[in-house]
């Protein structure tokens, strides 16, 4: 009886995981790529206590990121791209994220996320998949823009 307890134990921390913290877009390798693991900066530890640093690999389903940087590109050549929560346009500067191809899973796409209402917020989808796991939030605490010409977006929750 305790060995099924315990398998079902680990399954449900390996299905939720603890969040990893949350890494910035600062365009540091090539400026403009998504899965350039050079491009994002670890500001936040697990714990959610500052951190500096470049990670080894970009965000991913237990990190969450802060987009304040125009001109992040998601194409063909990155399918598979994840991350927990995006938040495009913060508190530091305007933010914009285009998805010309390939595919990319969010939790919980925040576009317009900065507080204080200032800095605008841009995903543009052309091509390839944005999938949220949650809600999609278009002008979520400032101005935001989404631009669907084609590809295709779902959600599992709400649109707003």
């Amino acid at each position: 009886m305790t060995f099924v307890f315990l398998v079902f134990g680990l399954w449900t921390t390996v299905s939720y995981g603890q969040l990893d913290g949350l890494y910035e877009f600062d365009g540091g390798g090539d400026g403009t790529s998504w899965d350039d693991a050079a491009n994002w900066e670890q500001v936040l530890d697990p714990n959610g206590n500052p951190i500096s640093g470049n990670p080894a690999t970009p965000p991913d389903i237990f990190t969450s990121a802060d987009i304040p940087f125009a001109g992040v590109l998601i194409d063909n050549s990155m399918p598979g791209q994840t991350a927990r929560n995006v938040n495009i346009g913060t508190g530091k500067r305007v933010g914009s994220l285009t998805i010309s191809g390939g595919s990319v899973t969010l939790g919980d796409p925040n576009i317009g996320a900065d507080g204080s209402g200032a800095n605008l917020g841009v995903l543009s989808l052309y091509d390839g998949t944005l999938n949220a796991g949650d809600d999609i939030t278009v002008g979520a605490d400032s101005v935001g823009i989404m631009i669907m010409s084609g590809g295709a977006a779902s959600t599992g929750d709400d649109f707003s």
